[in-house]
Order: structure tokens, then C-alpha cells, then sequence
């Protein structure tokens, strides 16, 4: 890896005129509601996944008392619906305005 960086020149000019246009669009996207609709929805999303992730084995395990070969079924069952949401998801895009379908998505999270 060091050789291949310390080898390779860089492509990308850095001119000023890029660092411009970098902070143009990000003030763009910060004055663009339904991009902040779009950026807090997965925020939210990832945020109740990764809480789940990280409290479900205390909850199912120490709390609801499963044992642990059961919370591993559980984690295979909770993997297997992501999978299908995400196959269902693709094959609805053509059919369904993405609006819809997110809203849809949303509620199913919900």
C-alpha cells in the first residue's frame, strides 16, 4: 500500500476553484429540505439499528432469558427480513414512485 501511494501521482487537481464548489454544493444541501428529510431518515434508521444491535443480546438474553443458541436464530430471522425488504424494495422501484416506496419502508421500520 505505502508503495502504491508514494508512487502513484495524484490525478485530482486541488484548486481553490474545487474547494468552492465543494462548500457551494454543501450549502445547496443544507438549504434542501428533502435531502434533510432524506439525510435524517437514514440517521434515524441507522440509529435504531445499530441500538438494536447493540442491546438486543442483553434484552433477549438476560432479560427475556432465551439462550444464546435461540438469539442466534433470532439475529438469522432479524438478517433474512433486511434481505427480503431490500430484494422487495428493488422490484418495487419501477412500480412505485420512490416517495411511496420510502414512505412505505418507513412505516414497516416503524
Amino acid at each position: 500500500m505505502t508503495i502504491i501511494v508514494s508512487s502513484l501521482p495524484e490525478t485530482h487537481d486541488k484548486s481553490k476553484h474545487q474547494k468552492a464548489k465543494v462548500l457551494t454544493v454543501f450549502k445547496a444541501l443544507l438549504n434542501d429540505k428533502h435531502a434533510l428529510l432524506c439525510t435524517w431518515l437514514v440517521g434515524t434508521v441507522n440509529g435504531f439499528l445499530f441500538s438494536y444491535f447493540a442491546e438486543s443480546p442483553f434484552i433477549f438474553i438476560h432479560l427475556v432469558k432465551i439462550n444464546v443458541a435461540q438469539y442466534g436464530l433470532l439475529s438469522i430471522a432479524v438478517a433474512i427480513a433486511a434481505l427480503l425488504g431490500s430484494i422487495t424494495s428493488r422490484k418495487l422501484l419501477g412500480r412505485v414512485t420512490t416517495s411511496t416506496l420510502i414512505f412505505i419502508g418507513a412505516l414497516l421500520m416503524l
